[in-house]
């Protein structure tokens, strides 16, 4: 049972749509033309006329600089994050639910989501944090947007996708899920994060030789770029087949030996 709701249907709204852009740009050119066609038919008008477009203009500058400053995308994102990386899962399940019952565009949502399902892999919840990276996906074709964008963003999320089925046990969907990613165009960290996903393939499949390589070659990445978590689980890999022991706190050995399998049950130790 999972150990938080991290989504419901009911928080997922429409993403919002750039017609609105469109509309009031429509409407902003209909205005010119009737300003225009006035000041023809009554030339002693013109000034007020141009007068009052203009003023007009300035309002929907002021209008549009407001509202994004009012705009607190980043900081709530952040917020989020924040609370994952201090564990207070709680804290940041609760604000990016919030964050999805606002207005968002369809990348944003799709942003929101993937914390989501980051703070679900942190719980161990790894049928839940797949579920949410689907939807993430599926927000993310759905979306108009570059296609380098959109490939860039599917890549990284489904390389979180694949780590979660991995976990689960599920390998052949967790390869499938590899192979859809494009990692010579992706974003930097879903290098890490696919090879993260391989590791715990290599080592539930009991290919020890195989994983050692995988370490090997990706030491330095997985050092300069992988969070605290997923060090630890690195570190753990690296003993199978060892008499070295890893020494963390109970519930980190518990996520550990969830993601890993029992290869990693006897080298990983839990001591308050």
């Amino acid at each position: 049972m999972a150990r938080h709701v991290y989504l419901d249907p009911g928080d997922l709204h429409p993403p919002r749509r750039r017609f609105q852009i469109v509309v009031a740009w429509i409407l902003m050119l209909a205005v010119l033309v009737v300003a225009w066609q006035l000041a023809q038919m009554e030339p002693e008008l013109a000034p007020l006329v141009f007068a009052l477009l203009a003023a007009l203009i300035v309002a929907a500058i002021a209008a549009a600089v407001v509202r994004a400053s009012r705009s607190t995308f980043t900081l709530d994102l952040q917020a989020v994050e924040l609370a994952r990386l201090r564990e207070d899962v709680v804290r940041a399940v609760a604000n990016a639910r919030a964050m999805l019952e606002k207005p968002l565009a369809g990348h944003q949502q799709a942003m929101v989501l993937s914390a989501l399902g980051s703070c679900a892999e942190d719980e161990g919840d790894f049928a839940e944090a797949a579920e949410i990276f689907v939807r993430a996906e599926g927000t993310l074709r759905a979306t108009p947007m570059s296609a380098m964008v959109r490939a860039q963003s599917l890549t990284l999320v489904a390389a979180r996708r694949a780590f979660a089925h991995a976990a689960l046990g599920d390998l052949q969907r967790a390869r499938a899920t590899l192979a859809t990613t494009r990692l010579r165009d992706a974003f930097p960290s879903a290098a890490t994060f696919a090879r993260r996903a391989e590791l715990v393939i290599s080592a539930r499949e009991g290919a020890f030789d195989r994983l050692a390589s995988e370490l090997r070659a990706s030491e330095m990445l997985l050092r300069n770029s992988a969070g605290w978590r997923d060090r630890m689980l690195v570190q753990a890999l690296s003993r199978v087949g060892t008499k070295d022991v890893l020494e963390v706190e109970p519930r980190l050995r518990e996520w550990i030996v969830a993601v890993a399998g029992p290869s990693v049950q006897d080298v990983v130790r839990a001591v308050e």
